[in-house]
């Protein structure tokens, strides 16, 4: 009888062959999960882009006026317009450079942005989407249409680097329109301002995991950054930096800047500004947004700095 004879594969091959294998699923593993966290990150990105075109209303959109106040009104004069359309979503950058360029600081908005703000990307890791706390970074592109923003710290931290001597910066969060007109517009310091645009409603934007704490963060759709030039009695006047000078009724401003945590931020030269009544006390280092209960990665001790220490105060700035 025959006999059929069977060779055994060496074990060094079967070692290999298993290796391989595991290493083609683990590959297809990787890529899968690159795929999905690359699809995550657009997602967040186009979502953030179609809601906001898709909720502001044509008609709300005001139409540039003269800067000619109303009714016991003031007005900052000549302040410099400077237009978004280069920078989309670059409004907080935008609405900064005319405020330090008004203060006669020389810089661009392609500097400021480039050299001084803080910006992150999206990353996706372990199923999750992973960006930072917007009092921290720009989560996003200024240059595109899908950046998100960020808030006062962020910018603050911006004009602290690049401030020069002989400037004060004050971080005039948590103060009311009513504070900040008497404060700083009666004295011709424009104010850089935290609203919506065009003072639309905002509501629940895309949500992703803070690197600072791990926590569930939920964006502010609509956030929007101004700078304050003017009042009268049935207004407040901006640069828009994507409408234009234009003004909004003082109702609606008000409830837009509360939604969005009182967030403002002033800039001046010390020797070309009268500063009676701008304290120290305006740095209001612990006061927290309703949407941040992230710690500001230099929250500690930044207030120290000697570019955000105001004029010291009076006797007649005290009796006020």
């Amino acid at each position: 009888m025959a006999v059929t004879k069977t060779h055994k594969k060496p074990i060094v091959s079967v070692i290999i062959t298993a290796l391989v294998l595991a290493l083609s699923v683990s590959a297809f593993f990787v890529i899968k999960n690159a795929e999905t966290g690359a699809n995550e990150i657009e997602n967040i990105y186009e979502e953030n882009a179609e809601t906001l075109e898709n909720a502001i209303d044509k008609d709300v959109i005001p139409q540039n006026i003269t800067t000619t106040v109303g009714k016991n009104g003031v007005i900052v004069p000549d302040v410099p317009f400077i237009s978004q359309a280069n920078y989309p979503s670059g409004c907080e950058s935008v609405s900064t450079v005319m405020a330090l360029n008004y203060a006669g600081i020389n810089i661009s908005v392609d500097d400021f942005i480039d050299y001084y703000l803080s910006r992150a990307d999206f990353v996706y890791e372990n199923g999750k989407t992973y960006g930072y706390h917007p009092n921290n970074y720009f989560m996003g592109n200024p240059y595109t249409s899908n950046g998100f923003g960020c808030y006062a710290p962020c910018i603050e931290k911006a004009i602290v680097n690049l401030l020069p001597e002989g400037f004060v910066l004050s971080n005039t969060t948590g103060k009311s329109i009513s504070y900040l007109c008497e404060t700083y517009i009666n004295k011709g310091i424009p104010v850089i301002f935290w609203a919506t645009v065009y003072m639309v409603g905002t509501s629940d934007g895309p949500t992703w995991n803070l690197v600072e704490n791990n926590k569930t963060y939920t964006w502010v759709n609509n956030e929007h950054c101004l700078l304050l030039t003017g009042y009268d009695d049935e207004y407040y006047y901006f640069n828009d930096p994507m409408a234009g000078q234009v003004r909004y009724d003082r109702e609606t401003v008000e409830k837009r800047y509360k939604a969005l945590g009182m967030q403002s931020l002033a800039v001046y030269n010390k020797s070309g500004t009268s500063t009676d009544k701008i304290y120290e006390t305006d740095n209001n280092s612990d006061y927290e947004t309703p949407y941040d209960d992230a710690e500001t990665e230099y929250q500690d001790d930044y207030y120290e700095t000697e570019t955000v220490s105001e004029p010291e105060q009076t006797e007649e700035t005290e009796e006020n």
